[in-house]
């Protein structure tokens, strides 16, 4: 059924002329029946050249304006071609081409696409359009030619499917291969990145710690590589599909950066990024594959860059009815320095960064997503070099304009929650994290247990609050059969070993409304629980809870670290900054002085033996410098002795809390976010 546009006559103008375009059926020659997909916002000119044949009566059109719509005209006695738009309202012509897929339906599609889009028209062709044409080449005769190519060319590909010849037999088998390689890696590198975070909890030599955090790091890439290689079977297969979820576009674009800005740092570039003030706080779309998006672009114009800063902007690109279009930019800042080669050749960046240009999997995944979220990407280069990539994203503006609430405190859940688990490791685990958190817990083996046991039906027993759900072997059957058995009486978070792209797609089909991936901190499942209820309480029966979701609902903080050992300052950087936060650090209460002075930060973890300035002082310092000020850093001591008399002098000095080391992340969580900044006076 897939073509390309090269195989499209690229000058039908060449054919006669002399008389006006007929859009007979080249079979029967009866009028053709067409159907356009199309809001009439961007190419309203494909029913203006069609105007022709509708009055001659060679064609019979039909326009419909929303995916729901061009769906249902396809059941049954179908169109003869249907032409769809990039932009169909909030949505995409993407969508629709993913349920004609899902459905099996066999259509000609004329894909139309902006000007000079031709990356959304291969995209489309890869997702199922028979041919694509841009809006430039619109013309009667051109779209004549077109519905007419379409027309034949799945006349052809039926009639050879008819006489038993494969057509297209090839992408299922890349599909399962690329499925299977994936699945087969991302089991492992979960295991290896869960040991290595579990392991830098522990006492360890400073150099172990680094290695286990060089360990760390090539699991996360290895699971970023299996989720391309998904995202590449989906798109083989035509299924990629689009999330659509409230999110802080601000909160994403400063957890870019966060990502990506250690190891420009390292190469001496710096990541600046901004956003624009005119786009709304909350918008509605994919934050995951924008996010993606956004480290692959930068992470390319980095490893060619030969300045000293990228700058990431998003502006308003343009505006309708419930819908903004945004534009982002990632473009090279400032000019580079002078060259140290007597040649005065400019200096070249390691090629063989963590973030080079050199994957062959990134930009191909990122301009598919990009098109599916009604986009298209420009590029600017200088020497053979990139210098800049420009891409614009469509969202829908939500009714609520205040987004979603911040995670606050941890408040008490008195309703048991339910942990269905089929390994009893696992059931250990959770019962461990939800012991830690203080949320009271039922648990069963599986949802046929539980239902056999009889607790569900127990007279003035209240049923759970929420189950959480689990399987060795895949946590969506155990999902199916739990929801078939309580008739969705019970709302659900279920966890799967490794994340997989279109788990969010799983999830809505489903029902659940929360989702964690391994690895995953005890942190994470609390925040979920809690948020899910919050979320259900509110009457949200839409949203669903991710780490992602999580992170951006979670304020991020501004943190100083103060402690004298570098391997101390190591981890608790990391721990933080695997929260979302951002941290800068000092090794001494002089240069925690100077750090305040200079930033404005919402926490500061303070160690209190030090040599030279001892936490003590430097503390008594910070407080006078914002003595009288609404807002005040929350300031606690790290030590690993705190004692009756270490508090009371904490306490005199004017710390807030105090954590006693080897320190946990969930204990170090639980105290640093206890309470925004904000609302303390």
């Amino acid at each position: 059924m897939q073509t390309d546009h090269a195989e499209v006559d690229p000058n039908p103008e060449d054919r006669s002329t002399s008389e006006p375009s007929k859009h007979e059926h080249p079979g029967n020659g009866n009028p053709l029946r067409i159907l356009v997909v199309d809001d009439g916002a961007e190419t309203p000119a494909v029913l203006r050249h069609l105007a022709d044949g509708v009055e001659d009566g060679s064609c019979v059109v039909e326009c419909v304006v929303t995916v729901a719509d061009g769906f249902g005209a396809l059941i049954g006695d179908g169109p003869d071609v249907c032409i769809i738009a990039h932009h169909i309202g909030a949505r995409t012509g993407f969508d629709l081409l993913a349920r004609i897929n899902a459905e099996g339906l066999h259509v000609p599609i004329i894909f139309v696409v902006g000007s000079g889009d031709h990356g959304t028209g291969a995209a489309a062709v890869a997702a199922g359009a028979t041919s694509y044409i841009v809006e430039d080449d619109l013309s009667p005769l051109m779209l004549d030619h077109y519905i007419h190519h379409a027309i034949d060319r799945q006349s052809t590909l039926f009639r050879l499917s008819e006489a038993g010849i494969a057509v297209d037999g090839g992408a299922p088998t890349r599909t399962q291969i690329l499925s299977h390689i994936s699945g087969r890696l991302s089991g492992p590198a979960s295991t290896i990145l869960q040991t290595a975070r579990t392991s830098m909890d522990s006492q360890l030599p400073p150099d172990i710690v680094k290695s286990l955090a060089t360990i760390e790091d090539e699991a996360a890439r290895l699971l970023t590589l299996t989720n391309d290689l998904v995202d590449l079977s989906m798109l083989e297969s035509g299924h990629l599909q689009i999330d659509a979820t409230p999110f802080d576009l601000r909160d994403l674009v400063s957890s870019v950066v966060r990502i990506v800005g250690p190891s420009a740092a390292e190469h001496g570039i710096e990541i600046a990024g901004s956003v624009a003030d005119e786009i709304p706080t909350s918008v509605i779309g994919d934050p995951s594959r924008l996010r993606l998006v956004l480290v692959r672009f930068l992470d390319n114009v980095t490893a060619q860059a030969n300045g000293d800063r990228i700058d990431l902007e998003a502006a308003v690109h343009g505006w309708g009815p419930d819908i903004i279009t945004v534009g982002f930019s990632v473009s090279v800042g400032a000019e580079a320095p002078p060259s140290n080669d007597p040649s005065g050749a400019p200096r070249e960046r390691d090629r063989h960064s963590p973030g080079s240009a050199a994957d062959p999997l990134n930009i191909p995944v990122a301009l598919e997503i990009v098109s599916r979220m009604g986009g298209k990407v420009s590029v600017t280069s200088n020497d053979n070099c990139v210098t800049g990539i420009q891409f614009t994203v469509r969202f829908t503006i939500p009714d609520d304009a205040q987004g979603r609430p911040l995670l606050r405190g941890r408040s008490p859940i008195d309703t048991p929650v339910l942990i269905i688990a089929d390994a009893v490791e696992r059931r250990r685990e959770l019962m461990g994290i939800l012991g830690e958190a203080k949320l009271p817990y039922l648990v069963a083996s599986s949802a046929d247990e539980w239902v056999e046991s009889g607790r569900n039906t127990d007279e003035g027993a209240a049923a759970p609050a929420i189950a959480v759900i689990e399987s060795a072997t895949d946590s969506f059957d155990a999902c199916d059969r739990f929801l078939e058995l309580t008739q969705a009486s019970i709302p659900v978070i279920v966890i799967t070993a490794s994340g997989q792209r279109g788990d969010a797609a799983r999830c809505h089909e489903r029902g659940i409304r929360g989702y964690l991936s391994r690895p995953m901190t005890p942190g994470d499942l609390a925040d979920s629980i809690r948020a899910s209820m919050a979320l259900i309480e509110s009457g949200d029966d839409r949203t669903l809870v991710t780490r992602h979701w999580l992170r951006e609902g979670r304020r991020s903080l501004n943190i100083l670290v103060v402690d004298d050992s570098s391997t101390s300052r190591f981890l608790l950087t990391r721990m933080l900054d695997h929260r979302g936060h951002s941290t800068k650090t000092a090794s001494d209460g002089e240069e925690a002085i100077a750090a305040v002075q200079e930033n404005q930060f919402d926490v500061v973890l303070m160690d209190i033996l030090m040599p030279g300035m001892d936490g003590f002082e430097a503390t008594r310092l910070i407080r006078s410098m914002n003595d009288g000020a609404a807002n005040h850093p929350l300031i606690i001591g790290v030590s690993a002795f705190v004692d009756e008399s270490y508090r009371e002098r904490g306490h005199a000095a004017g710390m807030d809390d105090f954590l006693s080391k080897p320190l946990r992340p969930d204990d170090l969580l639980a105290v640093v976010e206890q309470q925004p900044a904000s609302d303390r006076t």
